[in-house]
């Protein structure tokens, strides 16, 4: 699961994360609410207690990757955590220090917030903050927290006085949900269907004949959810609405990458790409191959790709133009 804000992608903490995550919480200026020296041996727990977390709940911490560049600048996510006899959903969030003061914290905090509203359907959120840790407390004010009381919390050195910041759901707010992308589920095939048909007849027919249009989109018909299960197939939502999707298999070929007409120019085919290319490479992948449209030529052009060769597909006997490209990883 990757929520996708304007600078970042949040997904889920593997193992090769351990340095970072090991920079962040060796760092004490960073974990200095925390009043606890963090071994590697309590990294390692960290990063154990948030793959439960994934397993049990969909969410826990994630690690936040800046788009541009893949480096991990943080984490930030959602946990359960005790609060005078009751559990609240909360949002955590650390940044290693060399990227504080950037707006990062605030913008990992806001998109899942709209996460946690817009599909997990969550009525009410909270950050549990230090009484002196001013910072957080200016993030959680940003993304509309108030302060909702004072308690004491108990983590490494027995109990400390700290706020609750609560924010909630209103109905009457303009719905604005984060991009999120997951992995293909069976229920979604007819969204999938619908959108791979109209996107072919709608943003596809400036390079297309009428004909040629007509005899691709055709192939929605031939669509089966094995294909999509066979494959690591991404799907991106705001809310309930699939925006787009992509798949790729495990040597490096890309398949599909679609999306709505509606979505186009949201940042939602960076988004499904990006995820794919991490895919490919966590596969051992070198090369990522792909028969690219007229109209998706462009795009994967500003990714890194190479035209090999222009061809004619024959779909009914009526050939269409793509091009065989591939970019070195």
């Amino acid at each position: 699961m990757v929520i996708v804000t304007p600078r970042l992608l949040l997904r889920e903490l593997e193992q090769s994360d351990f340095n970072d995550l090991a920079d962040m919480l060796q760092d004490p200026d960073v974990v200095y609410a925390y009043e606890h020296r963090f071994t590697h041996e309590d990294v390692q727990a960290w990063l154990d207690r948030q793959k439960s977390r994934y397993a049990q709940y969909g969410f826990g911490l994630w690690a936040a990757v800046n788009k541009n560049t893949g480096e991990v600048v943080g984490q930030a996510g959602l946990t359960l955590q005790p609060c005078e006899g009751e559990e609240v959903l909360e949002i955590g969030y650390l940044l290693k220090k060399r990227f504080w003061h950037q707006g990062y914290a605030r913008e990992a905090a806001e998109g899942i917030k709209q996460y946690a509203f817009y599909t997990l359907n969550a009525p009410k959120v909270c950050s549990i903050i230090k009484t002196d840790n001013v910072p957080s407390m200016q993030v959680a004010k940003a993304i509309g927290m108030e302060k909702e009381k004072e308690f004491t919390a108990a983590y490494f050195n027995g109990g400390r006085p700290h706020f609750l910041f609560s924010a909630y759901k209103k109905e009457e707010e303009n719905r604005s949900p984060s991009l999120v992308l997951r992995p293909y589920r069976p229920e979604d095939f007819p969204q999938i269907v619908r959108l791979f048909e109209d996107t072919i007849r709608t943003v596809n027919r400036r390079d297309y004949s009428p004909e040629q249009v007509e005899v691709w989109a055709k192939r929605g018909e031939c669509l089966q959810n094995s294909f999509f299960t066979s494959l690591y197939t991404v799907v991106a939502l705001f809310g309930d609405t699939v925006a787009g999707y992509g798949n790729i298999d495990s040597s490096g070929y890309l398949d599909h990458l679609y999306v709505h007409k509606d979505f186009q120019r949201r940042g939602v085919a960076s988004a499904i790409y990006q995820e794919l290319e991490r895919y490919a490479r966590s596969q051992g992948a070198c090369r990522i191959t792909v028969h690219a449209s007229i109209t998706a030529r462009p795009f994967f052009e500003r990714k890194g790709f190479s035209v090999q060769k222009e061809q004619q597909v024959l779909l009914e006997g009526i050939p269409l133009t793509n091009y065989e490209m591939d970019k070195i990883l």
